[in-house]
């Protein structure tokens, strides 16, 4: 199992996506506002948002009866 920001971090790499491109996306003041998002724990929200932009979606499954949730923004 990885860490959400690892998993942000790699499917970016996958895209070509750059921190500056997202700070753009989500209208961010700084490329370090990114980079300090991706080096700690991240708000569902903020993942979220992150997701959306690479085209992703963050799915909750029931471990239980397999059923699943998608979260949005």
């Amino acid at each position: 199992n990885m860490e959400a920001k690892n998993i942000i971090k790699s499917i970016m790499q996958k895209k070509d996506v750059t921190q500056i491109d997202i700070m753009q996306k989500l209208e961010l003041k700084s490329q370090s506002s990114v980079s300090s998002m991706l080096s700690r724990d991240m708000k569902a929200s903020t993942m979220v948002k992150f997701l959306e932009f690479l085209d992703c979606e963050l799915v909750i499954r029931d471990k239980n009866t397999g059923e699943e949730y998608t979260v949005n923004d």
